[in-house]
């Protein structure tokens, strides 16, 4: 069969397969070639991290006939009896869409439940990720941009790892889907999207499948930690005591205020907030009282400040981690912006969405909180200046 480069789809070369879920991506696309263009992707220079070779994700694939040129490894594919749930091999040609224009594609189960009801199995989540690759060749063929695909599902009945594939695809490796794909789903739902898609990435690379030992903790605690970092601090849902994904409570960001062998300390912050922030929503909570309540000066003012004491029995860290109480992670960004009232050089309030890292820095340095603030700017902002100093004029 002739041969059609995975470069000359997308857009732009690939040099590496990052996760399980790029590999279900590519065998997708290359399923659609042949079946739509007569043409199998040439993956021969296409490089995959070690990882993956041993995942049911390779197995399927290549069983399945895609050409690598790799083997398992150890020569041994995985047994994939049992994960059936993760791949997808039905026809999606009957698919109906509830908007079709130049610009996007909406996809709701509920605008033909006859014809969608293949998108709305187990396997979904895989679904699709077909989904998207059959437009994807299907508009490379007629020669014109893709529209944005948007997956809609509004219903607060939604399956755990619904969208699981296609958040990977988003945020993670490649970010194939980054700016392709839109997932619009209940924000009243028990289900947590972006805390699964996180943790099943790792797990498709080998890791948060096991508890891990305290002294292996310790030692990457002191290689990549020190007094004063700021970390993201998770409290986890106790009640979940197995393989499944536990649940996030609570969120809050926090420094690190000890280390020892036994464990760690952290100093967190539950209403991250600047001062104006406060002193508005406070009075807006006047406003809904009726004048009857009065804040006061130092409402305004108040900073709740918690301390706890973490030993390595029952906190996870960064890719450390499986079904432990606490969790703690390097900052970063992810899809949720945070309005803070702000007022600029100029004297000027505004109100300003930011995103994680820049409301961390907007926070502490509104609060005056002690941290490492050299070291997180030079982590976080070597390339660009912080929102609240752009605003300050610092």
């Amino acid at each position: 069969m002739e041969k059609i480069k995975l470069s000359d789809i997308l857009g732009f070369r690939v040099k590496k397969v990052y996760s399980g879920s790029e590999l279900l991506f590519i065998y997708e696309i290359n399923k659609y070639t042949k079946e739509i263009l007569g043409k199998e992707l040439d993956l021969e220079d296409l490089q995959m991290v070690k990882e993956l070779r041993r995942s049911e994700y390779f197995s399927y694939v290549y069983s399945k006939g895609m050409s690598f040129n790799y083997m398992p490894v150890d020569s041994e594919l995985v047994d994939i009896t049992e994960v059936s749930r993760k791949f997808f091999n039905s026809d999606l040609s009957g698919v109906v869409f509830a908007t079709q224009t130049d610009k996007e594609w909406v996809y709701n189960y509920r605008t033909d439940t006859r014809a969608n009801l293949v998108l709305n199995q187990y396997n979904r989540s895989a679904g699709y990720v077909s989904l998207y690759a059959y437009m994807l060749v299907s508009f490379y063929k007629i020669g014109e941009k893709m529209p944005l695909l948007v997956l809609e599902n509004t219903s607060p009945k939604q399956e755990e790892m619904e969208y699981v594939d296609v958040l990977i695809l988003k945020n993670f490796g490649n970010e194939f889907l980054k700016n392709s794909v839109e997932v619009r789903y209940s924000k009243d739902v028990v289900i947590q999207p972006e805390w699964e898609a996180y943790i099943v990435y790792h797990r498709q690379l080998g890791l948060m499948n096991a508890e891990i030992k305290p002294l292996e903790k310790f030692k990457y605690i002191t290689k990549n930690f020190n007094y004063g970092d700021v970390v993201l601090y998770y409290e986890t849902d106790k009640a979940i005591k197995s393989k499944s994904i536990r649940r996030l409570m609570n969120c809050y960001p926090a420094v690190i205020r000890g280390i020892s062998k036994m464990g760690i300390s952290l100093e967190y912050y539950p209403d991250i907030t600047t001062l104006l922030t406060k002193k508005r929503e406070l009075q807006k909570a006047e406003e809904l009282c009726g004048g009857e309540y009065r804040y006061s000066h130092e409402d305004y003012n108040r900073f709740p400040c918690c301390t706890v004491n973490l030993d390595y029995f029952n906190f996870g860290v960064d890719a450390l981690f499986y079904t432990e109480d606490k969790y703690i992670l390097t900052p970063q960004n992810g899809t949720d912006l945070f309005k803070q009232y702000l007022v600029n050089k100029d004297g000027i309030e505004g109100v300003y969405e930011l995103d994680t890292l820049n409301t961390i820095y907007a926070v502490f340095e509104d609060r005056k909180i002690n941290y490492n603030k050299e070291e997180f700017l030079n982590k976080y902002f070597k390339k660009s200046k912080p929102v609240y100093d752009e605003i300050k004029g610092k």
